[in-house]
Parts: structure tokens; sequence; C-alpha cells
């Protein structure tokens, strides 16, 4: 109170008003992605729309509440090979809750899995702009750009990583694996620059 005394708030107050208005508004803002307007989110807020087929499906394995739980489920249907189903629920995911990298990097996954490796490295670069920091990101892109054979993008992954992440020695494997493929190939990096986004980018020959 006003002496510095301990006493009860509780019993109709309006500092327990205060409080019970602040609790269901930070409920709704975090639950419903209304955080900050769409104008000026991160990530991108991709409003679909599913045919009634594609809908009775998703509410068969999904009630869109949880969003660990669709990305797990992604997941289970990505190793059992269901491709489609995993990237249509894995879209669904993502229109429940945009700001879900790991599902976003599943479906680069998935895509390069499929064969699509142009699909695949668009999302993952993306995944990348959003958080740089983020180690599986660089992770799932140095496998596409390994089965792709892209040995130049991969050595500028690396100059990456190692400038932007602190846990590129998470995936010690993969770029390693990555320098090897550039000896074998004898692709060198010359220089290294900075580019617009502010992240080092290798000069490759």
């Amino acid at each position: 109170d006003e002496n510095m005394d301990i006493s009860t708030a509780f019993g109709g107050s309006s500092v327990e008003a205060t409080l019970e208005r602040f609790k269901s508004i930070n409920h709704y803002v975090t639950t419903e992605n209304k955080i900050i307007p769409d104008s000026l989110a991160i990530f991108t807020i991709q409003k679909e729309k599913f045919t009634d087929s594609e809908t009775v499906w998703l509410n068969s394995v999904y009630d869109g509440k949880d969003s660990d739980k669709g990305y797990f489920k992604a997941r289970e249907l990505a190793w059992n090979k269901k491709w489609d189903k995993a990237l249509l629920l894995c879209r669904y995911n993502l229109s429940e809750a945009p700001s879900h990298i790991d599902t976003k990097i599943l479906m680069g996954r998935v895509n390069s899995w499929k064969g699509n490796h142009d699909k695949a490295t668009e999302i993952l670069k993306e995944c990348i702009n959003i958080n740089p920091n983020y180690i599986d990101s660089y992770a799932a892109l140095f496998d596409v750009y390994f089965w792709s054979d892209k040995t130049k993008e991969a050595l500028e992954l690396i100059i990456a990583v190692e400038a932007n992440s602190a846990s590129a020695n998470e995936i010690s494997a993969k770029i390693s694996r990555a320098r090897s493929q550039a000896k074998k190939a004898n692709i060198k990096i010359s220089e290294v620059t900075i580019n617009s986004a502010g992240h080092k980018a290798g000069i490759i020959k």
C-alpha cells in the first residue's frame, strides 16, 4: 500500500481487474498471432483455403490447436514417405502458426526428398533470413546442396553459418563434408564479402 506495507489487493480491487484484463489480452494476442499487425510480421502470414476433402483429412489428423503436435505429425508422415500429405499438413500448420520455423524447415526437407531442390533451397534460405542463428535451417540446406551437387553454394554457406550462428559446431560433420567435396572439385574460397543483409558471404572460384 502507500506505506509499503503488504496487504491483499484481491476481492474486486482495480489492481485485480487490471491484472485480469492483461491476462485476457495476453492470451488473445499470443494464441491468435495478433502481437503485431500482419504488415509488420517477420513471418509470412499464409492465409490459405483448403478443399473440402483436404479439410476432412486435416481434421482427422490434427485439431489445429497445437502447432508442435501438427509439426510432429507432419514429420512422421514425411519419414513414412507420405510426402504430399506431410506438405499439406505443413501448409495447414503454417496457416495457423506462421512463426513455426521447424514446420517451414520440414517443408524444405520434404521438397528436397521429392527432388524439388530449387523449391527446397528457396524455403530454407527464407528460414535463414528469418532467423540467421537457427542451426537447423543451415543443416537442412547443407543436405540440399550436397544432394544437388551445389558445391560452390555449400562453400558460401559455410561462411554464412560460421558468421551468423553460434551453433555451427553442431553441424561440423556437414561443414567438413562440404569442404571435402569442394577440395575434390578443386573449388576454394578466395575472399569474403558482406552482402546487403549484413551477412558474410564467400566469393568462390
